[in-house]
Order: C-alpha cells, then sequence, then structure tokens
C-alpha cells in the first residue's frame, strides 16, 4: 500500500508510514487491498482471456492446417510429363522438313523432272517392244506355215458392169495355198504358192539361199530362174541388244549435256481427252547455238564409249580414225544464222508431278511441226500438227485387260479399231468413214488358233459398194528344214534362150487354170465400135 501523506510504498501491517510518520487508515488499506485485489483478478481474467483467445486462435491455425492437409490428400497427384515424345517429334518434323526442301530442290527440280519424262517415255517404248520380241518364241528356229484361202467378193451391179462382176466371180472361185519354211536365223526360206480353180492349177516354188534367190514354174519350166539379191553375206549383223544400248546410251548422253540453268517450269493448261488440265509444263528451248553446245558435248562423251564406237563401225567401211573424225565435224554443220527452235516440254500432275505428256515442237521461220503424246487414265494420245493444223490424231483406250479402243483421225478420214482377246481367238473390228466423199468403210477380223476371217464392207453414201469375205486356214510347224535344192540346175534371166521362152508361154497356154481364166476375160471383155456418126 502507499501512504496518503508522501505516497511511499509502505509494507502491510504497518500503522504509521516509514518516510513521513503520518497515520495509516485501515479502511483506505482494506479499499486498496480490495482494489489490488479486484485488479489483480481483472488482470489475471485478462490474462486469461489473452490464454483463451491464444489458445482458440492456435486451435483455428491447427484446424486450417488439418483442413489445408485434407484438401492436399485429396486432390489427385500431378504426373510429371515426359518431354523426350516432344523432342523426338520435335527431330521428326525437323527431319521431314528437311527431306521436303531436298525433294522440292533436286528430286522435283524442273531438271529430273524433266529427265524422269524423258526416261519415262523411253521405258514405255522399249517395253513395248521388249514385248514384241519376248513374244517372237521362234526368232531361232525353222518354222513352217501353211495357209489355205478362198475369197467371195461381191459388188454392187449399179456400180459396176457385168465385165467387173464377172472379173469378181473369176476371183471368187480361187484357192490360194501358201506353204512357207523360213529359217528365222538366217533368213533363208522356202515358199510355194498354189492357185487353183476348178479347172486346174498353177504352183510356183520360190527359194532364198544366202546371196540368191530362185523361182521355178511347176510343170512349165523345169529350171530354176536365179535372181541375185546382191546381198554382202559378210555382214555383221547388228544384235538387239547392241541396238539397246546404243540408243540407252546416245539418250543418257543427249541428257547429261543439257543444260541446267536452261530449264523452265510454268503452269499450263493442255487438252487431253477432249478435256482441259491444269498441269506444271517443264520446257527446253534449244536454238542453233544451243544444238551446237549440245552436240559438242555429245561428241567428246561419245568418244570416249568404245563399246557404242565399235557398235557403229558394224557393217561400215570407215575406220575409228575415220568416225570420229565425221563425229567432231557434226557441231561445223549447225548453221548458227539458222531461226530454227526445237522446243521440248514436259507435262506433270499432282504434287508428285507424275509425268502424264509430252511434246517436241519444231518452229522455223515459215512452218512449224508439232509432236504431241500423252499417257492418263489408261489413254494413250498421239497428234501430230503442222502449221497448227491437225493432220493426224491417234487416241487408244484400255477399255479392260482384253480390249482396247484406237480412234484414228487424219484430215477428213476418221478410223474407229477396236481389238477384243479371249483365251481362244482375238477380235478386230475397224470402222473408217471419209468425210468428203462419204465413203464408208467396215472390216471385222478374227484370229483364232487354226484360222482367221476377214470381212469387209465399203459403203457411197450409205448403200454397199462391194463385199469382200476372206476365209483363211493355217497350220505352224516350228519344227521344219528347209529344202536341198540343186542350185546348178538354174539360169539366169539372161541366159534363157527364145526357144525355152516359147515354150514356156505355150505351157502356160495349155494350163487349165490359165486358160479358164484367159477364156473367162475374153468373153467379158468389151467390144468397141469404131465408126461413129456425129450429128452438128
Amino acid at each position: 500500500m502507499y501512504c496518503t501523506n508522501c505516497g511511499k510504498k509502505i509494507e502491510e501491517g504497518e500503522l504509521f508510514c516509514t518516510n513521513c510518520g503520518n497515520k495509516l487508515n485501515n479502511e483506505e488499506e482494506k479499499i486498496e487491498k480490495e482494489e489490488v485485489k479486484t485488479n489483480d483478478s481483472q488482470d489475471q481474467n485478462l490474462k486469461q482471456e489473452e490464454t483463451q483467445e491464444n489458445d482458440l486462435k492456435q486451435e483455428e491455425v491447427k484446424l486450417e492446417e488439418v483442413k489445408n492437409d485434407n484438401v492436399i490428400e485429396q486432390k489427385p497427384k500431378k504426373k510429371k510429363i515426359n518431354k523426350v515424345p516432344f523432342i523426338i517429334i520435335g527431330i521428326v518434323l525437323i527431319v521431314l522438313l528437311i527431306a521436303l526442301l531436298i525433294v522440292k530442290l533436286v528430286v522435283f527440280s524442273p531438271k529430273n523432272i524433266f529427265f524422269k519424262g524423258i526416261n519415262k517415255a523411253y521405258s514405255n517404248i522399249s517395253d513395248k517392244f521388249d514385248n514384241l520380241k519376248s513374244n517372237d518364241n521362234n526368232k531361232d528356229k525353222i518354222v513352217n506355215i501353211k495357209t489355205n484361202t478362198t475369197i467371195n467378193l461381191e459388188g454392187n451391179e449399179y456400180y459396176f458392169d457385168s465385165s467387173v462382176t464377172n472379173l469378181f466371180d473369176i476371183l471368187n472361185e480361187l484357192e490360194i495355198e501358201l506353204n512357207e519354211t523360213i529359217d528365222n536365223k538366217t533368213l533363208n526360206f522356202d515358199m510355194s504358192t498354189t492357185l487353183s480353180n476348178d479347172s486346174g492349177k498353177l504352183s510356183l516354188e520360190s527359194y532364198k539361199r544366202d546371196n540368191d534367190s530362185y523361182f521355178k514354174l511347176v510343170d512349165i519350166y523345169d529350171k530354176y530362174i536365179s535372181v541375185p539379191l546382191n546381198i554382202d553375206t559378210n555382214i555383221d549383223t547388228i544384235s538387239n541388244e547392241d541396238i539397246d544400248y546404243t540408243i540407252k546410251t546416245i539418250k543418257d548422253i543427249f541428257l547429261k549435256s543439257l543444260d541446267s540453268s536452261k530449264f523452265e517450269q510454268s503452269k499450263d493448261v493442255i487438252s487431253i481427252q477432249d478435256k482441259d488440265l491444269e498441269v506444271s509444263k517443264i520446257s527446253y528451248l534449244i536454238n542453233s547455238e544451243e544444238a551446237k553446245r549440245i552436240i559438242e558435248k555429245m561428241v567428246i562423251e561419245i568418244k570416249k564409249d568404245d563399246k557404242l564406237l565399235e557398235i557403229l563401225l558394224k557393217n561400215s567401211d570407215t575406220t575409228k580414225e575415220q568416225l570420229i573424225d565425221s563425229l567432231e565435224e557434226l557441231p561445223n554443220m549447225i548453221d548458227l544464222d539458222s531461226q530454227d527452235i526445237i522446243t521440248i516440254d514436259v507435262y506433270t500432275k499432282g504434287v508428285l508431278h507424275d509425268v502424264i505428256a509430252y511434246d517436241i515442237n519444231i518452229k522455223g521461220e515459215d512452218s512449224s511441226v508439232k509432236l504431241f503424246f500423252s499417257k492418263y487414265n489408261n489413254i494413250e494420245e498421239i497428234r501430230v500438227l503442222v502449221n497448227g493444223m491437225a493432220m493426224l490424231n491417234i487416241t487408244t483406250k484400255s477399255l479392260d485387260n482384253n480390249t482396247s479402243e484406237t480412234t484414228i483421225i487424219a484430215l477428213t478420214l476418221t478410223a474407229n479399231i477396236t481389238s477384243k482377246k479371249t483365251n481362244d481367238e482375238t477380235n478386230i473390228t475397224i470402222k473408217a468413214k471419209e468425210i468428203s466423199s462419204n465413203i464408208d468403210f467396215e472390216e471385222n477380223l478374227v484370229i483364232d488358233n487354226s484360222k482367221f476371217n476377214l470381212n469387209s464392207k465399203i459403203n457411197v453414201d450409205g448403200e454397199q459398194l462391194f463385199k469382200l469375205d476372206v476365209n483363211t486356214t493355217y497350220e505352224i510347224n516350228d519344227n521344219a528344214t528347209l529344202k536341198n535344192i540343186n542350185t546348178n540346175n538354174s539360169v539366169t534371166t539372161e541366159e534363157i534362150s527364145d526357144v525355152e521362152l516359147e515354150e514356156i508361154f505355150q505351157k502356160l497356154q495349155e494350163n487349165k487354170f490359165v486358160s479358164r481364166i484367159m477364156n473367162s476375160l475374153i468373153e467379158n471383155s468389151y467390144s468397141y465400135d469404131d465408126t461413129y456418126d456425129y450429128e452438128y
């Protein structure tokens, strides 16, 4: 407690102030004590409230932490992203972009597209010749072919008088027998041709042996008539392999000689199968100066190829040095003042630049020639234009694996050819029409394993002019032999005497086949009156 007089703090229980001696009041002390107690109680309460508040806050914090922990535990854990696939994809995309750039600048460069087109054209032509050669199974054999042919010819009497129609009757009586044996390796052959009718027959034999040919009229003249062929038997025949090598090598040398900077690429529209197509065009222009440069480069490359020079020297009287000298003179033969220009165009379509057409334009000062070829959707088309005018147009369509249709337009002539093959036969139908004269022609040819029939009709203004049917049967034997003929018993045409000639004509007149034909011609010949009366 404190002194009420001096305010000094005094120990509890003191009656007088130790400082000033003032007597202390117990009631005040009691009040002070109560106030102190009250203050202490309030302080204690405040401390308890603060403690409780702090406890509550701590509880709330703990609850919040627990709550947050629960929320965190309830949330799914995020997976780690694997970046490796994205890196791989990125690398692949970069490689693709580089590849596309290479394809665009190298593979699909104008030069390479042009080369692709020329090589494709060469391959197409080469394949066709290879197919022909592969189908020739008898190229090294001696083959015998026997045929028998009859004719039925009918003419419209409105256009032909009786003398002509009677001549048709003579032809209809004919039977033609052909027996031919040919050695495909040496090209020597035996051939027997027999013409016969109801009255008799006439036979002619012919032979080829190396450098000479021989003829014999059977039962008319007993000697062979010799006719020299003037063929050099020492000819070194150029093989198919040599031809293939020569064409391919010269083609490759020509392409190699072209200047990469001179290729031009542009967009164009061309007509194929009567439809306009948007295409990409690669062009190469050759004027007189460029032609000389190309030939100079080609000569250099040809001189390096010994095999090509050897093939070119076959069947030639020149030496290798003379051949090279001739080649070196070729560039000097180009007229540099010439205004002629050759343009080669290759047309492509699509992203991959599929080659669908080619053309060659030769343009001079006063004229131009254009050759166009296309193959698109299994349809081949060839056009020839002179000074811009269509002179020839050939279109071939593959209707299926066994059927094709060809249309030929040549000025005023139009022809359609349909070819259909089966296992047993080939059927070829030809229909043609000449517009200016209104003449149309129809022909049907059927070929099977033992015969072929040809039926032809010609109409004028829709009316049949004449009709021709040819029926032929044939046999083929690929294991034949040539005859041994006595060439010593032969004479040249100059060695036949007048007496022998007279005998030949006499026997021909006595031949029943010949006499039948001669009598028919005489009976149907015209009689002319040399005397005419004229009225004025």
